[in-house]
């Protein structure tokens, strides 16, 4: 991957993987970014928390911009989509690179 060369990677790719692997609603836009099928999603049942409704309603909402990479993440563009397993320390990395 090109990133890996421009700048060091403070979480790993291996890491970001495992976690996408873990995450149900990232694998659920997953499923329904690569075969095209958002409507199963729609279902109320398809959700065990409102959390994981609310998160998969967002990443609905941006559906056209998402793809998966070939390790299986999923990216908006070319940005990663953080598991969220994942997002508080990717947010403290980021705070921390902007300190003065």
């Amino acid at each position: 991957m090109v990133v890996e060369r421009a700048r060091p990677l403070l979480i790993p790719l291996s890491e970001v993987v495992e976690a996408t692997a873990q995450d149900e609603c990232l694998q659920l836009a997953i499923t329904a970014t690569r075969t095209g099928n958002w409507r199963a999603l729609q279902r109320p049942d398809a959700f065990r928390t409102q959390e994981a409704q609310a998160r998969l309603h967002a990443l609905f909402n941006i559906r056209q911009e998402l793809s998966v990479s070939e390790d299986g993440c999923l990216l908006r563009g070319l940005r990663l989509v953080i598991p969220l397993s994942l997002t508080t320390r990717t947010v403290s990395l980021a705070h921390g690179a902007h300190q003065a």
